[in-house]
């Protein structure tokens, strides 16, 4: 049987501001056609020049596109937040949900992504339930 993770991380984008909206098309497009393709499910967000993505599916699949994703020039200084093994995933079918980037997103994920994050439980929780309720909707 083969083990199932979640891993979360935030990164810093990189992307010049008249290209996000392109570059984040292709890297959402991208996403669902390998992460379908490899049995991962995911959910995206961008706030404040921060990308946050929560990744689940097998232990291999996800390290490996980690590694990818790691390597991506769109962004920087790669934090991950948390790896943790799982029975149930808490994205469905999602191959890579995204909701676009709003003043909500802004409101409520900015605040989390601030110094200290990678050693705040409470913040790095509630960054997960906050994507998972993105890709609820």
């Amino acid at each position: 049987m083969t083990m199932e993770c979640s891993l979360l991380y935030v990164s810093r984008a990189t992307i010049a501001a008249d290209r996000v909206d392109a570059e984040v098309d292709v890297i959402i497009a991208t996403s669902r056609d390998h992460n379908a393709r490899v049995d991962i499910t995911g959910g995206l967000v961008r706030a404040a020049g921060y990308f946050s993505q929560l990744l689940e599916g097998s232990t291999e699949a996800v390290e490996s596109l980690m590694e990818r994703i790691s390597r991506d020039p769109r962004h920087t200084d790669v934090n991950v937040l948390r790896v943790m093994a799982t029975d149930q995933r808490l994205l469905g079918d999602w191959s890579m949900a995204y909701a676009g980037e709003s003043s909500y997103v802004a409101n409520q994920i900015a605040p989390l992504l601030g110094a200290g994050l990678s050693a705040d439980t409470r913040r790095i929780d509630r960054l997960q339930r906050l994507i998972v309720a993105f890709a609820s909707t």
